[in-house]
């Protein structure tokens, strides 16, 4: 995993900010949260003992292995030092789970990783009325954006394509620009919607190449101006995407 973290303040080795105080962690947007998820929740169990992944939209099932239906499995998970998924079976994906499971495995779990939005596997989001759902005990959201947008026509990459023709005021034919990708960012009517008084930082994702890193260094820039205090530029490896729907076969 490529990454390069930009802030007003230092980071830590492993993540860029100190965990300890973001316990309950949502996040929305699109471009690759669940692989970042599935990354960041293997990280942290393999440091801690329970780690609790779920969400309040929909989510790819998960492997065998790490999904739990009760507070039993949970804890079979957890001794396995496995991070656990739990969620209401619907086919492929799993929706949220039952709201007293919820409740007590969040007040169980160390750390908990929610995917709270949806993107339909496109790099870019502006959210509609109802969207994102930030769980109400979050203490962390985290803004996903997939540099691979950037230059296409908004129609190929934006999910949401009425909210976004108003949002960014273009016609769905039109590129979009470092500009647009900050202004979605930073602004309350689009990733940072709902976040409230809570911790945020912005991740853009897939920087694959030479030309997308330097360009998220200026989207960086700008969302600093703007007020946003930390941004994290990473790419992942062929081989470090799609663990979430792979997941160890060994296991």
């Amino acid at each position: 995993m490529w990454k390069k973290y930009i802030s007003e303040t230092s980071c830590t080795e492993s993540f860029p900010w100190d965990f300890s105080a973001c316990r309950v962690i949502s996040f929305v947007g699109g471009g690759g949260k669940t692989t970042l998820m599935d990354y960041w929740a293997r990280l942290l169990a393999a440091k801690y003992n329970k780690v609790l992944v779920t969400t309040t939209t929909h989510l790819q099932m998960p492997p065998v292995s790490r999904f739990a239906m009760d507070s039993e499995e949970i804890h079979r998970i957890w001794d396995r030092s496995f991070y656990a998924v739990i969620g209401t079976a619907e086919g492929a994906k799993i929706s949220t789970p039952n709201g007293r499971l919820l409740e007590r495995a969040v007040n169980q779990a160390d750390y908990v990783l929610i995917e709270a939005d949806g993107s339909k596997h496109l790099p870019c989001k502006i959210p509609n009325e109802t969207e994102p759902v930030i769980y109400e005990k979050t203490d962390l959201v985290v803004a996903v954006f997939g540099m691979s947008a950037l230059g296409k026509p908004i129609k190929e990459v934006c999910f949401r394509l009425t909210e976004t023709e108003q949002f960014l005021e273009k016609k769905r034919g039109e590129v979009l620009t470092e500009e647009d990708a900050a202004k979605i960012l930073s602004s309350k009517q689009g990733s940072r919607k709902a976040v409230g008084d809570r911790a945020y930082v912005v991740v853009l994702n897939q920087c694959d190449t030479i030309e997308q890193r330097l360009s998220a260094e200026r989207i960086a820039r700008m969302l600093l101006k703007q007020g946003v205090a930390h941004i994290l530029l990473v790419s992942f490896s062929e081989q470090e995407r799609g663990l979430f729907d792979r997941g160890n076969r060994n296991e």
